[in-house]
């Protein structure tokens, strides 16, 4: 098996990281993995690529999209697996959970009103819900961490995108 995971950042005591680690360690044994991230600092099993991103940039999970879609064009023979929204994977594991349902339960604490209404104006924002629906539309298989994503993903998304869960 040949498989390329996604994961932007890393942090040695996450729960997605700790899991990454522990998948991609046990795949190695059997084939082929690689991991595409902007920082990795352990020894591994696995081949890790890295990405440069500009230091501060508030659209670095966009442009992280975007150079994640370049280099998977040397892996087309690999199981894509991407811990973030990225254009090109086969499975999203969405251990962020659904961002349209954040910014619902987010806005419901902003006052006053202009605040809550400014946050969905937000350019980030903007470029996150893009994001993410182009993450799950391209998508064949969705990981959800919890049966309450799959239903916030079918609600905001639509039953098409939920059946990939």
């Amino acid at each position: 098996m040949k498989v390329l995971f996604v994961k932007k950042r890393y942090h040695p005591y996450g729960g997605a990281e700790l899991y990454l680690k522990s998948l991609a360690t046990l795949l190695a044994k059997e084939g082929k993995v690689h991991l595409l991230t902007t920082n990795w600092q352990e020894d591994s099993l696995f081949k890790v690529h890295t990405v440069r991103l500009p230091s501060y940039f508030p659209y670095s999970d966009f442009l992280f999209a975007l150079r994640v879609k370049k280099f998977v064009k040397n892996f087309s023979d690999f199981v894509i697996f991407s811990f973030d929204r990225t254009f090109s994977q086969d499975i999203y594991r969405a251990s962020e959970g659904c961002h349209l349902r954040w910014l619902e339960q987010r806005k419901k604490f902003l006052d006053p009103f202009w605040k809550a209404l400014s946050l969905s104006y937000n350019p980030k924002h903007q470029m996150l819900k893009y994001l993410e629906k182009r993450c799950l539309e391209v998508s064949k298989i969705i990981i959800t961490n919890s049966q309450m994503v799959k239903e916030d993903f079918e609600r905001f998304y639509g039953e098409k995108i939920s059946q990939k869960c």
